[in-house]
C-alpha cells in the first residue's frame, strides 16, 4: 500500500506541472526606406552641377559671333592702346606703333580655342591678299608658351606675326577675357570696328571696309 501510494504521489506531481505560455510572434521588420536619389545620388548631382558649370564657362569663353563674349571690349572710335612684345617665331621685338600709317587687324586667339581655329585660315588668306596694300595682321595669343604659339603658326602656314601674351598685358589692355576677339584699326591708330566672337566672311569684310582695305 505504501509503495502504490508513493507511485500515485509521484505521478500526480508530474501531471500537475503547468505548461509554459507560448511567446507571441514578433511582427516582420519593415523593409529599409530607399533614398529617392539612390546609393550614389549625391555623386551624380555633384557631377551634373560640375558639368553645367563647365558648359557655362566654355560657352562664355568661346562665344560664337553675334553673342556675348568679352564683356569689356574697347569702344569703336577710341585710340588703340599701344603695346610692345616679341614675336613667337624668332623673339623679334614688335610694337603697335611701328605700324602707324598702316591699317592693322589685331586678332586675339589661343591654340586651345576651337572657334579660333576656324577663323585662322580666313585671316591668313586675307593677309596674303592685302599685305601688299599695307595691311598688317597681328595674332595675340592668350597666355601660352612661345614655342606652342610658334608651332601653331607652322601647322597653319601663317605668315603674319603671332605674339605670345604670357602675362595677359595686351589682352587686359584691350578688355579681352573671352576668345576670339578681333579689332580693326585704321592707319591713324583708331579702332573702327570690332568683332566680339568668331569672324565670318561677312564680319571680316565689314571690318576691312571700315579701315579702307576694301570698298
Amino acid at each position: 500500500m505504501v509503495i502504490r501510494g508513493a507511485r500515485i504521489f509521484i505521478m500526480s506531481n508530474i501531471t500537475a506541472k503547468p505548461k509554459a505560455a507560448a511567446e507571441p510572434t514578433p511582427p516582420p521588420a519593415a523593409p529599409p526606406k530607399r533614398s529617392l536619389l539612390g546609393k550614389h545620388g549625391v555623386f551624380w548631382i555633384g557631377l551634373l552641377v560640375a558639368a553645367a558649370v563647365l558648359i557655362g564657362f566654355i560657352s562664355l569663353l568661346f562665344a560664337p559671333s553675334g553673342k556675348s563674349g568679352s564683356l569689356g571690349i574697347l569702344a569703336v572710335g577710341q585710340t588703340a592702346p599701344s603695346f610692345s612684345a616679341q614675336t613667337a617665331a624668332d623673339g623679334k621685338a614688335i610694337t603697335l606703333a611701328q605700324f602707324k600709317g598702316h591699317p592693322v587687324v589685331i586678332n586675339f586667339w589661343g591654340t586651345f580655342c576651337i572657334p579660333c581655329r576656324s577663323e585662322t585660315p580666313l585671316l591668313q588668306r586675307t593677309y596674303a591678299a592685302h599685305s601688299a596694300a599695307g595691311l598688317m595682321i597681328l595674332g595675340i595669343d592668350q597666355a601660352e608658351p612661345a614655342d606652342s604659339v610658334a608651332q601653331y603658326g607652322k601647322d597653319y602656314g601663317l605668315t603674319y606675326p603671332l605674339i605670345p601674351d604670357g602675362n595677359l598685358t595686351i589682352n587686359k589692355a584691350y578688355g579681352v577675357t573671352a576668345l576670339p576677339v578681333t579689332y580693326f584699326i585704321d592707319a591713324k591708330g583708331i579702332i573702327r570696328s570690332a568683332t566680339n566672337g568668331v569672324l565670318s566672311p561677312g564680319s571680316l569684310a565689314s571690318g576691312l571696309q571700315s579701315i579702307g582695305i576694301i570698298s
